[in-house]
């Protein structure tokens, strides 16, 4: 996913749990996009997203489902404009995604 990214010419900051993608984001001048799946490191998506959301209402955000992880029931708390792309997904499908979130 990562290389698609960069392939795109995408800047690409990758942060290894929950509390890190928060303060990455947060401490970033400019972000355009966030993309985060079921758990991110011990912490719900789903919860950093609302976090997020919190400080910077306008961040584009796509939600990737996690085949097995992911539930109707979670997916339902995403706030309304979070896209879902649910996993497997081929690489055209995730440009596509960050294409439409970005335009």
């Amino acid at each position: 996913m990562i290389e698609t990214l960069l392939n795109e010419g995408h800047a690409v900051f990758y942060a290894y749990d929950g509390v890190s993608a928060l303060q990455l984001v947060l401490g970033l001048k400019v972000c355009d996009l966030l993309i985060s799946n079921t758990r991110v490191g011990g912490v719900a998506g789903i919860d950093l997203i609302h976090e997020l959301r919190e400080h910077l209402p306008r961040l584009a955000i796509l939600y990737l489902s996690n085949t097995g992880r992911s539930t109707p029931e979670l997916e339902a708390r995403l706030p309304h404009n979070v896209p879902i792309l649910r996993e497997p997904f081929s690489p055209i499908q995730l440009r596509a995604a960050v294409r439409y979130l970005l335009a």
